[in-house]
């Protein structure tokens, strides 16, 4: 049996089903493994998740009729077989194999499958075993702090967040192993997770934090709604960053780029005009210190709308971060107004 050269191919053994993955190319596949967990049969890459979870249900289908089956044998001499479905569009092909019988043994594994066959998550089940991995050697070692070693000898770990603003897919890479996790929309403790299962045991117990905020962020597109905390009404309100020249930052802006943050109201809610006090702060995800960068009071709204100038961004390094504002308009023994909101970016 041959490894094909497929891109989309989960290489490592997995368990017996439909493995389902994305790939960096903005792609996403699925592969069918046997009951040793190695992939025979894999897919074409979909556009979206929904059209891959489709093409899974016309494989299952189609898998158990033998005149879907195509043999076809290579250049080199090797075999391999192509499912189709009824209107003769090709489902996926598999891997290549030295003989025809051991193709055949592989294709009845494939004639086998039921409605019931398992479908999972293979990035999914792969951050599962590297965190029972980890809490297993967390529960195992008990180091005294004295003999724990100097940072500057720990090798190093590096990490990469990367957004897809087309599918608005996330991905979390470990760069050293090559190891990734796929996720929509944008979950921190998801983030902090995968974290952990690549770090040592200790330092993984460190990362641990017991901010909610940051511990389960939701994705950018729906945050930044502050809400009114006075009994007179439940208006929702917009948070937008936006850069020096008034450009909205709604993902990723540059280090000291970020010029203002503006709230507005939704649909026809209507903010007063009285003098409000803001501050603006920014916490790194999974990090402990929190900047301010911005803080006024004394101010009116503008045009309807909380206009609060951003001065000290340039005191912020590349990473993520989550932006919280918190708003307070009114006089002492009148109506009072507290406005709150945050919204997650990335800096570069």
């Amino acid at each position: 049996m041959n490894t094909p050269t497929n891109p989309g191919q989960i290489r490592n053994p997995s368990r017996y089903g439909f493995a389902t993955f994305f790939k960096e190319d903005g792609q996403y596949f699925f592969q069918f493994n046997d009951q040793k967990g190695l992939p025979i049969f894999y897919s074409h890459g979909y556009q979206s998740e929904r059209s891959r979870d489709n093409g899974i249900q016309v494989a299952i289908r189609n898998a158990g009729e033998e005149e879907r089956y195509e043999r076809k044998q290579s250049k080199k001499g090797q075999h391999f077989f192509i499912l189709k479905s009824g209107n003769n569009q090709e489902i996926g092909r598999s891997i290549t194999f030295n003989s025809q019988s051991e193709m055949e043994g592989e294709l009845n594994v494939m004639k086998g499958i039921t409605k019931d066959v398992p479908i999972f998550d293979a990035a999914e089940l792969a951050l599962e075993k590297k965190i029972v991995e980890a809490r297993s050697i967390a529960e195992s070692l008990e180091l005294p702090s004295t003999k724990e070693l100097p940072i500057e000898k720990l090798p190093r770990y590096k990490f990469s967040i990367i957004y897809y603003p087309d599918s608005e897919m996330w991905a979390i890479k470990h760069d050293q192993s090559g190891n990734s996790k796929q996720f929509k929309p944008c979950d921190g403790k998801l983030i902090e997770d995968f974290l952990k299962a690549h770090l040592p045991a200790e330092k993984a117990r460190a990362l641990t934090t017991t901010d909610p905020a940051i511990a389960s962020p939701k994705a950018p597109t729906q945050e930044g709604i502050p809400r009114r905390k006075d009994i007179a009404a439940e208006e929702e309100f917009e948070l937008k960053l936006r850069s020096y020249r008034g450009e909205e930052v709604q993902h990723f802006a540059k280090v000291g780029n970020l010029g203002q943050m503006e709230i507005l109201p939704k649909k026809r809610t209507t903010i007063s005009n009285e003098i409000f006090e803001a501050r603006v702060t920014a916490k790194p995800l999974g990090g402990a210190e929190t900047v301010v960068i911005a803080e006024v009071k004394g101010q009116t709204p503008a045009y309807g709308r909380f206009l609060i100038p951003i001065y000290e961004a340039n005191k912020l390094k590349p990473g993520m971060y989550r932006f919280t504002v918190n708003i307070h308009q009114g006089k002492e023994g009148e109506e009072v107004h507290d406005y709150s909101g945050s919204s997650l970016v990335m800096l570069n």
